[in-house]
C-alpha cells in the first residue's frame, strides 16, 4: 500500500514540491561533469535511506512507548494516535484551505546542506543531498512515515518507509523526460488518489485500536488480517 501512496504521491505532489530541486540537481550535476546513471541513482538512494532511517526512528518510539505496559491495550492506544495524528494530516492535506504539506521555516538548515552539495564533485555528494532532501519538512511523508509507530519494531518501520521512497523513485526519476510536462490537472488528480491512499491506512490503523478495544470486529479474509 505504502508503495502504491508513494508513486502516486509522487505524480501529483513530489513533482510540483521537489520537482524543481530535482531538475535543478540534474542542471548542477551535468555543469559539474557529472554523467548518469551514478549522481541520480545516488541521490534516490540517499531519499530512500532518510526515509528509512525516518521509519526506524518512529517505530524505536512506538516500542518504547509500549514498553513500561507491553499490552494490547497499550498498542492499540498507540494505533489510535498514530492513525488519528495521520487522518488530521491527510485531511489537512486535502483541504483547500489547509496545510500545503510543508513546513514553514523548517526547511532553512536542509536547504544550507543542499546547496553545499548540489554542484559538487564528489562521488558521495549525490547521495549526501538525497539523504538531506529526504529530511525536508514534507507532510505526506511525515503522515506515511506514522505508519511505523504502531508497529512499534525499528526494522518493520523501516521497510515500510523504504517501500514509500521506491515508490516515489520512478516518477522522480523521469521527471526529466516526460513527468515534468504532465498536465497540472492530471497532477492534482494524482495527488487526490495518494491522499485517498493515505486516508485509508490512517482509517486501518484506527480501526485496528477500536478492534482491540472490542469497539468495532476484527475484519480477517482467510490468514490475511485487515484490522
Amino acid at each position: 500500500m505504502l508503495f502504491l501512496t508513494g508513486l502516486t504521491m509522487s505524480v501529483g505532489h513530489c513533482v510540483g514540491m521537489c520537482g524543481p530541486l530535482q531538475l535543478l540537481f540534474t542542471t548542477e550535476q551535468t555543469r559539474a561533469g557529472k554523467r548518469p546513471p551514478w549522481p541520480w541513482i545516488g541521490y534516490h538512494l540517499g531519499r530512500v535511506v532518510s526515509y528509512s532511517a525516518l521509519g526506524a526512528a518512529l517505530g524505536l518510539a512506538g516500542a518504547m512507548a509500549l514498553l513500561p505496559r507491553n499490552t494490547l491495550s497499550m498498542q492499540a492506544i498507540v494505533s489510535l494516535a498514530a492513525g488519528g495524528i495521520m487522518m488530521l494530516a491527510v485531511v489537512g492535506m486535502a483541504s483547500q484551505r489547509g496545510w500545503s504539506g510543508e513546513i514553514p521555516g523548517a526547511a532553512g538548515p536542509v536547504m544550507r546542506v543542499l546547496r553545499r552539495f548540489m554542484g559538487s564533485r564528489s562521488r558521495v555528494a549525490p547521495v549526501a543531498m538525497g539523504v538531506a532532501n529526504g529530511f525536508l519538512p514534507c507532510g505526506p511523508v511525515l503522515a506515511a512515515a506514522l505508519t511505523a509507530v504502531p508497529t512499534a519494531h525499528a526494522g518493520t518501520g523501516a521497510l515500510l518507509m523504504a517501500a514509500y521512497g521506491l515508490g516515489t523513485v520512478p516518477v522522480l526519476l523521469g521527471l526529466g523526460l516526460a513527468a515534468g510536462r504532465l498536465d497540472a490537472r492530471l497532477r492534482g488528480r494524482f495527488h487526490h488518489v495518494a491522499i485517498v491512499l493515505l486516508f485509508l491506512v490512517a482509517a486501518q490503523l484506527v480501526l485496528r485500536g477500536l478492534a482491540a478495544f472490542d469497539v468495532v470486529p476484527h475484519l480477517h479474509v482467510g490468514s490475511v488480517v485487515f484490522w
